[in-house]
Formats: structure tokens, sequence, C-alpha cells
């Protein structure tokens, strides 16, 4: 197949920490022996660990551990990886570099273009014959991972083929969401039911909150309804008037009226703002009912005084820092920012408060019945699955792919994900005496066995969860445990579902709530990288002017100018964004889905 240069598609849909791999092409090599050559791959990806841990990536723990204590296929192969990691910033030239030179590695993460145009243009293989020989774990994990299986292969001429391997994740830690002053509420609420005054606080050391509040729809400790945000905001008034704070306000927006996340516009009715998927079909939020019934929501809620007057000037401001310095000195009921606020991390700065966390709300009170009662599902939430890895066409019949598949599979198994999410155990280290981890005094390995407790697990005497704690070290110090472990090579991330948890209960607890709704609405990576250049191209126009309309027009729904409830008003501001031709890229991306159906 004659190859071609693909140019790159420049627009990304949505904030994502979402990563993707890729494979390579059907065939076997069954010599029974490969020589040194045939047995060292390159990799190209576009990152590593910090440069001050290791010059070269190669000599990170877990790639020596696997290159050196450990042998692949019949054959017994010890392998040997090159890697080829660009400066932060150069990623995509470096990939083009190598592209248009047809100098790609052996392995490398299909950065730009996406697998299915790479491998139409001859670059990457198809694995699907590897993966079903040699890979039972992998397959093995994503029949338990439905959603994610549905993703990893494509439709070629009505066949369903693997053109890449993907990095998957046990379970995923939420950085991000929504949170709230739940000192206010105890402070200055009372029980919906009763009128009673709430009651809690910190313990005597400081380390546990506990109190008893509830909320009026839900019931329960969760504000799950609109309505109970709705509740709050009343609280969070009358708070803001005791304490005297004139500057302060009950929540805030993103400037351009919405957040392209989908957070909280897909409260009304589940879908998103831009382009989402329902059930395996492409809608257009923009000019929805269901949108119009958020702006009607966020509409009320300015006129009720509790929107930030002040949020369409903080333009500079990233979503999840939307006026960090007002929530940081107590002026700010509910926001949208980063997980480390939660529990008692802010009482440094706000003494005695307590932040918990508020998944998005369910809208009952604003539009019509399409928009009420239904979860959330298009939001910003972090992926179970990562970047990929492809196999270049050029590897067929001169790499030693069995061994090499064996390896990866390796990678996938229970024992596999532990050490690449986890590290070295305090067994592996020993048997490696690993350079690395003797320098940085990881000699009992990165992680311990516990009972519940904390108290170190013995074999036939401790009972109950068998808990694996991570080292100190590595939980104060996020950048020695990205380089101690095999968080940035392509396979499986052991979870935390039996994990001890050190952080605050508040935030082991968040970390539950804002994973329970599902965000099935985006597109995933290999859906987007299935666009052809001319596709991309067209939907980056198109995405241009459909989100400078919106970012225009929408805060002028919120703050008045325009009536959201009015039917004449909405139409026009309809026929405005439609003349954009926002249904192209609908049907574009209904392409792209129904490859992977």
């Amino acid at each position: 197949m004659k190859k071609k240069y693909l140019s790159l598609m420049a627009v990304v849909l949505m904030c994502s920490t979402t990563l993707v791999s890729c494979g390579g092409d059907s065939g076997s090599n069954n010599s029974g022996s490969f020589d040194e050559a045939a047995n060292t791959f390159s990799v190209w990806q576009p990152y590593g660990a910090d440069s001050g841990y290791y010059s070269n990536f190669s000599d990170n723990p877990v790639v020596s551990y696997l290159t050196k204590q450990k042998t692949w296929g019949d054959d017994k192969a010890s392998l040997k990886f090159n890697y080829s990691i660009p400066g932060t910033g150069s990623e995509s030239s470096s990939f083009n570099t190598m592209m248009a030179a047809d100098e790609l590695t052996d392995l490398f993460v299909p950065y730009i273009n996406g697998s299915l145009n790479l491998y139409n243009s001859g670059y990457i293989m198809d694995i699907t014959d590897y993966v079903n020989k040699y890979m039972p774990n992998y397959l093995a994990w994503l029949d338990k991972h439905p959603a994610e299986k549905s993703n990893s292969f494509v439709n070629i001429n009505g066949e369903k083929r693997i053109l890449e391997l993907y990095d998957y994740s046990d379970s995923a830690t939420p950085w991000c969401g929504y949170s709230y002053r739940r000192d206010w509420l105890v402070k200055y609420g009372t029980n919906p039911v009763t009128g009673a005054a709430f009651t809690g606080g910190w313990s005597a050391d400081g380390k546990t909150w506990t109190d008893d509040v509830v909320f009026p729809t839900s019931k329960t400790k969760e504000p799950i309804y609109i309505s109970d945000w709705e509740w709050m905001f009343g609280i969070f008034t009358k708070a803001l008037k005791a304490e005297n704070i004139s500057d302060g306000y009950c929540t805030t927006i993103y400037y351009p009226g919405y957040l392209g996340t989908g957070d909280l516009v897909s409260s009304f009715g589940g879908g998103g703002p831009i382009w989402y998927k329902k059930d395996g079909t492409v809608y257009f939020g923009g000019t929805s009912d269901n949108f119009r019934a958020y702006l009607q929501g966020m509409n009320t809620w300015y006129k009720n005084g509790w929107i930030d007057k002040h949020f369409t000037e903080r333009t500079s401001e990233m979503f999840y820092q939307t006026d960090t310095k007002g929530v940081t000195t107590g002026k700010v009921g509910l926001w949208y920012g980063p997980s480390a606020y939660l529990g008692g991390k802010m009482k440094n700065m706000i003494p005695d408060s307590c932040i918990y966390y508020a998944k998005d709300p369910i809208n009952d009170i604003y539009g019509p019945d399409s928009a009420k009662n239904v979860a959330p599902f298009t939001l910003f939430q972090p992926s179970l699955t990562g970047l990929s890895l492809s196999v270049n066409s050029k590897a067929a019949g001169k790499k030693n792919l069995p061994a090499l598949f064996n390896m990866l599979d390796y990678l996938y198994s229970d024992e596999g994900s532990m050490l690449m999410g986890l590290g070295l155990s305090k067994e592996q280290y020993e048997e490696s005496q690993d350079s690395f981890y003797t320098s940085k005094g990881l000699t009992n390995g990165a992680y311990s066995w516990v009972d519940k407790n904390g108290a170190d697990w013995v074999e036939g005497t401790s009972t109950g969860d068998k808990l694996y704690k991570l080292d100190q070290k590595l939980i104060d110090d996020s950048s020695l445990a990205t380089a101690a472990t095999g968080t940035r090579i392509i396979g499986r991330k052991w979870g935390t579902s039996n994990k001890y948890w050190t952080e605050d209960p508040v935030f082991v607890e968040s970390c539950k709530a804002y994973m329970e709704y599902k965000a099935t609405g985006w597109f995933t990576n290999a859906e987007t990288n299935a666009e052809t250049a001319d596709e991309a191209a067209e939907y980056s126009g198109i995405y241009s002017k459909v989100n400078e309309f919106m970012g225009k027009t929408c805060p002028t729904f919120i703050n008045g100018s325009k009536d959201p409830f009015n039917d004449s008003t909405w139409s026009s501001y309809c026929s405005g964004l439609n003349k954009y031709k926002p249904d192209n890229s609908t049907k574009m991306f209904q392409r792209v889905v129904d490859l992977f159906k």
C-alpha cells in the first residue's frame, strides 16, 4: 500500500485526560529463533518520567524488571526496548517528522491522525490475530468491561479488527468536580423537616468531620437534585450576609455560560452543550430543549442573585480555577474545582471549614419532562482508557512479535497490572536489586500489605480484607511515584478496590461520588481519531464558529439581556447557530461512531 502523509487533526472536542493505544498488522513469524535485533524494539511515546530521575526511560524500574528478570514467548526471549521521548511541547512535530521521513519506530503511540487512518495509509499492522492468539489476559479484561471493549476494535469491511492496544486502569481517581462549604450548612442551616439547627464539626484531633445535615429532596446527606442545590443557595445567601461578605456569591459558572465538559448542562436531560452520543446515536446539544432548560435555570439563578455577577469577566481562568481567590478566601458557597480542596484541606486558609463534594445534580425543576429526572451522562470524568500503542507494519517478519505480545499480555494480568500501577513488590525488588529503588530507599518495595486498621498483614493470622499501602514517599511525591512505577507504560493499571487509604475520608467518599454517573456521552479517542483529514478540517471550522457564537450568546441568556423563556428569542438563537451547519459534524460523528458498533 502506498504511504501518504496525513494532516494533523487540530481540534480537541473536549477537556479530557484520556489516552489511546495502537497495535499492528496480522501475521506471525514462527521461525522459532530470533537474534538480538529481532528482540530489540524501538519505542516512541509522548512522555516519560522526569529526566532528573534517569536519562533514559529504559532505566525505568518496571521496564528494567520486564527486560532483565523475565523472558517471553516459547523461545524464552529477553526483550529490549529503546525509547525515544520528545521534549514537552514538541510531541506533534516529533511525530510528524518521523512519519514524513518514513522513520517511525517499531512501536509507537499514534499521537496524531489515529490508528484507522494510519492503517489505511500502510503505517501500522492489524494485530487482531496476535491478540487472539497471545493475549488472553487482555481479552479477559475487556470481557469484564463492555464499554471499553466496544471501542477496542474498529469495523473494517464489515469485520471487527484490532488496530491498537489500549492503556487501561481498573479504576480512576477524579481530580476535580463540584465542591461546597459543608461547614456553612451546619452553621447556618436547619433541618428541612423539623426546623432544628444542624449540628456537627471537626473532631478534637481535627481529623474527622461529622454532622447531621440532610437535604430536602434527596432526603440523604448528599445534594442529588437541582432543588437540593437551590436549597443550599438559600443557606449560602444567609451565610454571606451573616459574615458580612459583600463581594461573595453562592456559585459561579464558566465565562462562556457553560462548561464544554458538559458538567451541569448534562444535569438537564443528560446530554451536553455541543456534540454527544446516546445509545449509539449522535446529537448536537446547542439547540436542544434540554440546553434551553439549562439556560432557563441559570437565568433564574442569576436573577435570584446566586451567580457571580462578574462571571463573564473571568476569561483568563481555567474552567476548574474560576475565581480561585474568592474560593480560597471563603467568599464562595459552591464551585467547580480541584478535589485537592476536599475535607479539611482549606482549614489553613478558611479556619474550621469543611469542603464536601457534590456530584452533578439531576434537574427536577426546569424545562420539559425530557430535561427532568435524567442522570447526567455527558460530563468530565477520568477515563479507564489511556493512550495506546501501535506496531509498525515493517515489524512483520522482522521482529519477535510472539514474544512481544506475550509480554504485553502479562501487563494486563493481575500480577502485571500491580507491577505497572503500584511498582515493584518487596519480593520483586529483592529479586532484581533495582538500583533506582535502592537509591530512593524503596528497599521494601513500593507498597506493603496491611489490614483495615493499617497494621502489617500476617499470613495465617490477619483477618478481613488484605489491602495494599503505598510507601509514604510515593504518596508524598507524585513525580517519584511516576518514576518508580509503570504508569507511563501502555498496559493495565491496578485499581483502588483493595487500597488502604491514608487520604481524608471526605476525599475518599468524593472519589466514589464523582464516578457514580458514567460519562458515556463523550466520544472516545478511538472515535475522534477515526475522522479523515477532510472531516477533521471541516469539523475544526464548524466547531470554531459554533463555539464563538455560543460563547457570546449564552451569557446574554443568563444575565437577562435575552430571555430564554421567550419562544421567539430562542428560535432566533437556534437559527443563528444553525447557520454554521452543526448538522454536518453530527453526521460525521455518527459515521465514526458507527465504525465501532
